[in-house]
Order: structure tokens, then C-alpha cells, then sequence
């Protein structure tokens, strides 16, 4: 029998999150990237589609995004994920 071990510092915990989630007409994405590097932001349906991409482009400190959904997607479950060099996390946003 082997172990499998992972130590702390193999993962790198993002400051990730989405207000207000349950959102109705828009909403705002806060994530803070500790070091400077290429991050991006996208939404997917419960298929595993790609539905919308918010953000590419080099991270370096804490931001805001705002996005309207209203006119963007209809009523449902989504996941927002963050990916970085160093980071995947995923959120899962109700869309009312």
C-alpha cells in the first residue's frame, strides 16, 4: 500500500469570490492573484460549455470585476472558475 501525500505549499488558495450570488441583474467577481501572473475568469453551464470568458490577461494584486448578466445568460446553475499559473477555483453562481 502507498500513501499519497501533498504538502501545503503545492497549492496556492486564491481570494475568490462572487457577490451577490444568488444574482439577478448583475454581479462582481473579487479575486486578489498573490504574484504577478496570467489568470483567467470563465463561466460554464452544467454541460461543461463555456459560456462566457470575463477575463485574460497577467494578474498582479486584487481586483473587482463587474459584469451585467441580464442580457448575457438565461436563469440557471453556472460555475465561475479562476485558473492562474498557480490557482483553479470554481464557484458555482445561481442565476435568478
Amino acid at each position: 500500500m502507498s500513501i499519497l501525500t501533498i504538502k501545503d505549499t503545492d497549492f496556492t488558495r486564491a481570494n475568490f469570490s462572487i457577490t451577490p450570488n444568488p444574482a439577478k441583474d448583475s454581479l462582481i467577481i473579487h479575486y486578489d492573484c498573490k504574484q504577478a501572473e496570467n489568470a483567467s475568469i470563465k463561466v460554464f453551464d452544467l454541460n461543461g460549455r463555456e459560456v462566457a470568458s470575463l477575463f485574460d490577461n497577467e494578474c498582479v494584486k486584487k481586483h473587482e470585476l463587474r459584469w451585467n448578466i441580464h442580457s448575457t445568460l438565461p436563469n440557471g446553475i453556472y460555475f465561475v472558475t479562476l485558473q492562474t499559473d498557480t490557482v483553479f477555483e470554481s464557484i458555482k453562481l445561481i442565476l435568478e
